[in-house]
Protein backbone atom coordinates (compact mmCIF):
# COMPACT_ATOMS: atom_id res chain seq x y z
CA UNK A 1 0.00 0.00 0.00
CA UNK A 2 1.97 3.25 -1.25
CA UNK A 3 0.01 7.10 -0.35
CA UNK A 4 0.19 10.09 -2.13
CA UNK A 5 0.13 13.26 -0.91
CA UNK A 6 -2.70 14.21 -2.94
CA UNK A 7 -4.53 10.91 -2.49
CA UNK A 8 -3.36 8.80 -5.13
CA UNK A 9 -2.31 5.30 -4.69
CA UNK A 10 0.24 5.20 -7.57
CA UNK A 11 1.27 2.14 -9.92
CA UNK A 12 4.88 1.70 -10.49
CA UNK A 13 6.76 4.63 -12.46
CA UNK A 14 7.52 4.22 -16.44
CA UNK A 15 4.21 2.47 -17.06
CA UNK A 16 2.69 5.68 -18.83
CA UNK A 17 5.45 5.24 -21.81
CA UNK A 18 4.56 1.67 -21.66
CA UNK A 19 3.23 0.82 -25.35
CA UNK A 20 0.40 -1.22 -25.96
CA UNK A 21 1.00 -5.19 -25.21
CA UNK A 22 -1.39 -8.19 -25.13
CA UNK A 23 -3.19 -8.54 -21.87
CA UNK A 24 -3.22 -5.12 -21.24
CA UNK A 25 -6.46 -3.34 -20.44
CA UNK A 26 -8.26 -0.60 -18.80
CA UNK A 27 -10.03 -0.30 -15.65
CA UNK A 28 -12.76 -2.23 -14.83
CA UNK A 29 -15.21 -2.47 -11.68
CA UNK A 30 -16.06 -5.75 -10.67
CA UNK A 31 -17.43 -4.51 -6.94
CA UNK A 32 -19.02 -1.14 -7.12
CA UNK A 33 -19.48 1.04 -4.42
CA UNK A 34 -22.55 1.04 -2.86
CA UNK A 35 -24.69 3.55 -0.87
CA UNK A 36 -24.26 3.94 2.84
CA UNK A 37 -25.89 5.20 5.68
CA UNK A 38 -23.89 5.88 8.73
CA UNK A 39 -24.82 6.58 12.62
CA UNK A 40 -22.62 9.83 13.81
CA UNK A 41 -19.72 8.84 15.77
CA UNK A 42 -19.51 5.47 14.23
CA UNK A 43 -16.69 4.42 11.24
CA UNK A 44 -17.74 4.31 7.90
CA UNK A 45 -16.23 2.04 5.55
CA UNK A 46 -16.76 2.64 1.29
CA UNK A 47 -15.22 -0.52 -0.57
CA UNK A 48 -15.20 -1.62 -4.36
CA UNK A 49 -13.20 -3.71 -6.59
CA UNK A 50 -11.17 -2.59 -9.78
CA UNK A 51 -9.24 -4.53 -12.23
CA UNK A 52 -6.53 -3.54 -14.88
CA UNK A 53 -3.46 -4.03 -16.58
CA UNK A 54 -1.45 -2.11 -15.49
CA UNK A 55 -3.23 -1.92 -12.17
CA UNK A 56 -4.83 1.66 -11.50
CA UNK A 57 -4.11 4.33 -9.53
CA UNK A 58 -7.49 5.05 -7.15
CA UNK A 59 -8.37 8.65 -6.49
CA UNK A 60 -11.73 9.63 -4.25
CA UNK A 61 -13.66 12.58 -4.56
CA UNK A 62 -16.36 14.23 -2.34
CA UNK A 63 -18.95 16.22 -4.34
CA UNK A 64 -16.34 16.72 -7.06
CA UNK A 65 -13.64 17.72 -4.81
CA UNK A 66 -10.51 15.11 -4.29
CA UNK A 67 -9.53 13.73 -1.05
CA UNK A 68 -6.80 13.47 1.02
CA UNK A 69 -5.48 11.47 3.63
CA UNK A 70 -6.32 12.85 7.18
CA UNK A 71 -6.62 11.97 10.91
CA UNK A 72 -10.03 10.74 10.43
CA UNK A 73 -9.69 9.49 7.00
CA UNK A 74 -7.89 6.36 5.46
CA UNK A 75 -7.50 4.89 1.66
CA UNK A 76 -6.15 1.23 1.07
CA UNK A 77 -5.63 0.07 -2.13
CA UNK A 78 -4.54 -4.08 -1.78
CA UNK A 79 -2.80 -6.30 -4.79
CA UNK A 80 -6.13 -8.14 -5.63
CA UNK A 81 -7.57 -4.48 -6.54
CA UNK A 82 -9.78 -3.99 -3.19
CA UNK A 83 -9.72 -0.39 -2.68
CA UNK A 84 -11.43 1.35 0.76
CA UNK A 85 -11.79 4.56 2.11
CA UNK A 86 -12.36 4.09 5.82
CA UNK A 87 -13.72 7.18 8.01
CA UNK A 88 -13.45 7.09 11.84
CA UNK A 89 -16.45 8.99 13.72
CA UNK A 90 -17.89 10.17 10.92
CA UNK A 91 -19.61 13.60 10.97
CA UNK A 92 -23.21 14.85 9.06
CA UNK A 93 -20.81 17.16 7.68
CA UNK A 94 -18.99 13.85 5.94
CA UNK A 95 -22.35 13.40 4.00
CA UNK A 96 -22.55 13.79 0.19
CA UNK A 97 -21.08 12.01 -3.05
CA UNK A 98 -18.46 9.72 -3.28
CA UNK A 99 -16.57 8.84 -6.54
CA UNK A 100 -13.81 6.13 -6.74
CA UNK A 101 -12.05 7.06 -9.63
CA UNK A 102 -9.46 4.07 -11.47
CA UNK A 103 -7.14 5.09 -14.10
CA UNK A 104 -4.16 3.69 -16.10
CA UNK A 105 -3.13 4.23 -19.42
CA UNK A 106 -5.41 2.24 -21.16
CA UNK A 107 -8.72 4.36 -19.76
CA UNK A 108 -10.71 5.51 -17.15
CA UNK A 109 -13.62 4.39 -14.77
CA UNK A 110 -15.31 5.29 -11.77
CA UNK A 111 -18.04 3.89 -9.41
CA UNK A 112 -20.03 6.34 -6.80
CA UNK A 113 -22.33 5.84 -3.57
CA UNK A 114 -24.09 8.41 -1.44
CA UNK A 115 -23.20 8.40 2.00
CA UNK A 116 -25.86 9.86 4.50
CA UNK A 117 -25.16 10.40 8.18
CA UNK A 118 -27.74 9.72 10.88
CA UNK A 119 -27.07 12.68 13.14
CA UNK A 120 -27.25 12.77 17.12
CA UNK A 121 -30.02 15.22 17.54
CA UNK A 122 -30.48 16.72 20.89
CA UNK A 123 -33.93 18.01 22.45
CA UNK A 124 -35.15 21.39 21.20
CA UNK A 125 -38.38 22.34 22.02
CA UNK A 126 -38.87 24.96 19.15
CA UNK A 127 -39.40 22.12 17.10
CA UNK A 128 -42.38 21.81 18.30
CA UNK A 129 -44.72 18.71 20.00
CA UNK A 130 -47.09 16.02 19.22
CA UNK A 131 -50.29 16.42 18.80
CA UNK A 132 -51.84 16.09 22.34
CA UNK A 133 -52.28 12.14 23.01
CA UNK A 134 -49.90 11.67 20.08
CA UNK A 135 -46.56 9.43 20.81
CA UNK A 136 -43.59 11.79 18.92
CA UNK A 137 -42.46 9.96 16.23
CA UNK A 138 -38.96 10.52 14.21
CA UNK A 139 -38.65 11.85 10.71
CA UNK A 140 -38.87 9.23 7.97
CA UNK A 141 -38.13 9.48 4.37
CA UNK A 142 -41.10 7.98 2.60
CA UNK A 143 -40.49 9.47 -1.17
CA UNK A 144 -37.04 10.01 -1.39
CA UNK A 145 -35.50 12.59 -3.80
CA UNK A 146 -35.37 11.57 -7.97
CA UNK A 147 -32.12 12.44 -9.51
CA UNK A 148 -32.51 15.15 -11.97
CA UNK A 149 -31.26 16.53 -15.39
CA UNK A 150 -32.40 19.68 -16.88
CA UNK A 151 -31.42 22.74 -19.39
CA UNK A 152 -29.49 25.74 -18.34
CA UNK A 153 -32.32 28.65 -18.21
CA UNK A 154 -35.07 26.25 -16.96
CA UNK A 155 -36.63 25.80 -13.97
CA UNK A 156 -36.61 22.68 -11.86
CA UNK A 157 -38.44 21.25 -8.98
CA UNK A 158 -36.98 18.61 -6.52
CA UNK A 159 -39.29 16.52 -4.44
CA UNK A 160 -39.57 14.44 -1.33
CA UNK A 161 -41.75 13.26 1.13
CA UNK A 162 -40.62 13.23 4.99
CA UNK A 163 -43.21 12.24 7.16
CA UNK A 164 -42.78 12.66 11.08
CA UNK A 165 -44.56 13.89 14.73
CA UNK A 166 -44.36 16.94 14.67
CA UNK A 167 -43.66 17.93 11.74
CA UNK A 168 -40.31 17.87 10.99
CA UNK A 169 -38.18 21.06 10.50
CA UNK A 170 -36.96 20.78 6.91
CA UNK A 171 -33.13 21.73 5.39
CA UNK A 172 -31.62 21.42 1.99
CA UNK A 173 -28.31 21.63 1.29
CA UNK A 174 -25.78 21.43 -2.08
CA UNK A 175 -22.56 19.55 -2.14
CA UNK A 176 -22.62 20.03 1.97
CA UNK A 177 -23.54 23.89 1.68
CA UNK A 178 -26.87 24.82 3.22
CA UNK A 179 -29.31 26.46 0.94
CA UNK A 180 -32.06 29.44 1.94
CA UNK A 181 -35.42 30.25 0.07
CA UNK A 182 -34.56 33.33 -1.42
CA UNK A 183 -33.40 34.75 -5.13
CA UNK A 184 -33.79 31.57 -7.40
CA UNK A 185 -34.61 29.13 -4.43
CA UNK A 186 -38.30 28.49 -3.63
CA UNK A 187 -38.81 26.09 -0.87
CA UNK A 188 -42.18 24.55 0.66
CA UNK A 189 -43.56 21.47 2.92
CA UNK A 190 -47.04 20.59 3.20
CA UNK A 191 -49.06 19.42 5.85
CA UNK A 192 -48.57 15.71 4.48
CA UNK A 193 -45.05 15.68 4.41
CA UNK A 194 -44.64 16.95 0.97
CA UNK A 195 -41.68 19.05 0.46
CA UNK A 196 -40.15 20.50 -2.28
CA UNK A 197 -36.56 22.86 -3.78
CA UNK A 198 -37.82 25.02 -6.91
CA UNK A 199 -34.69 26.23 -8.55
CA UNK A 200 -35.32 29.33 -11.41
CA UNK A 201 -33.01 30.03 -14.25
CA UNK A 202 -31.12 26.89 -13.94
CA UNK A 203 -26.99 27.02 -14.66
CA UNK A 204 -24.81 24.71 -15.31
CA UNK A 205 -23.45 25.47 -11.25
CA UNK A 206 -26.58 23.99 -9.98
CA UNK A 207 -25.11 20.42 -11.44
CA UNK A 208 -24.57 18.91 -8.32
CA UNK A 209 -25.36 16.79 -4.76
CA UNK A 210 -28.53 17.86 -3.20
CA UNK A 211 -30.03 16.79 -0.14
CA UNK A 212 -32.83 16.75 2.13
CA UNK A 213 -33.20 16.65 5.75
CA UNK A 214 -35.87 16.48 8.41
CA UNK A 215 -35.67 16.87 11.92
CA UNK A 216 -37.88 16.85 15.04
CA UNK A 217 -37.15 16.25 18.92
CA UNK A 218 -37.24 12.58 17.75
CA UNK A 219 -34.45 12.22 15.61
CA UNK A 220 -33.69 12.71 11.88
CA UNK A 221 -33.65 11.30 8.43
CA UNK A 222 -32.41 12.51 4.53
CA UNK A 223 -32.73 11.63 1.09
CA UNK A 224 -29.84 12.20 -1.33
CA UNK A 225 -30.04 12.81 -5.32
CA UNK A 226 -27.96 14.75 -7.90
CA UNK A 227 -28.99 16.97 -10.39
CA UNK A 228 -27.40 17.51 -13.66
CA UNK A 229 -28.03 21.26 -15.57
CA UNK A 230 -26.64 20.69 -19.45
Amino acid sequence: MIFHPLLSLIRPQGIYGAPLAPGTHGPQFTVPLRDIRGQEGNPLELECKVSGTPMPEITWFKDGEPLAPSGRMKMDLSPDGTAKLLIDGCKPSDEGLYRCVARNPYGTNHVKSNVTVKGLIPYMPAFGVPPFGEPGKAPRVVIPLDNGRSREGHPITLSCRIVGSPQPLIKWFKDGERLYPFGRYAMDQSSDGIVTLTIDQLTTRDTGCYRCIGENDFGSDRTTAELVVE
